[in-house]
């Protein structure tokens, strides 16, 4: 049986949790990651490491989107609308390398984001373990962006 939010809770500290988890998934689903599956960035042949690895963590930072799906599906919640962010708009056809410093300033932006949503799903440990755990895994993309971008302004 999947556990769901807690009964005993008071509505106000629900209503809390889940409009912090909502804030969540529009961060995810606006990310630059969340874009590049769409987009087709130029890659050299020379890059096909670095665009390999860019790939994978576009992949799970799709699978972030779908964990707090579930987490608000265990919450008796629905996501809220979606809108595309039209600063991400210009992604096709651009140098992976010319992407990574933007790459890594929308994985520090969610870090910031889901560090700022702890204290509120605290409240509640299935949406607290949720949290923790994708912003642990923003923090190795970030870590994992940082040296590829370290890695690429070396070899140029």
């Amino acid at each position: 049986m999947t556990p769901t939010f807690s009964q005993s809770r008071g509505t106000a500290s629900r209503a809390r949790v889940i409009a912090a988890v909502n804030s969540l998934l529009a961060d995810e689903t606006g990310s630059i990651m969340e874009r590049l599956r769409e987009a087709e960035p130029y890659i050299p042949a020379t890059a096909a490491d670095e665009a390999f690895a860019v790939q994978e963590l576009v992949d799970e930072d799709a699978r972030h989107a779908e964990q707090l799906v579930h987490l608000l599906d265990r919450l008796r919640a629905t996501p809220g609308p979606r809108c595309v962010n039209i600063d991400t708009g210009d992604l096709h056809y651009n140098r992976l390398h010319a992407l990574l410093p933007r790459l890594i300033a929308d994985q520090q932006r969610l870090i910031s984001r889901y560090e700022a949503a702890q204290s509120v799903v605290v409240e509640e440990p299935a949406a607290a373990d949720v949290v923790g755990a994708v912003l642990n895994s923003h923090r190795a993309h970030l870590a994992r962006l940082e040296k590829l971008a370290a890695a690429a302004k070396a070899g140029s």
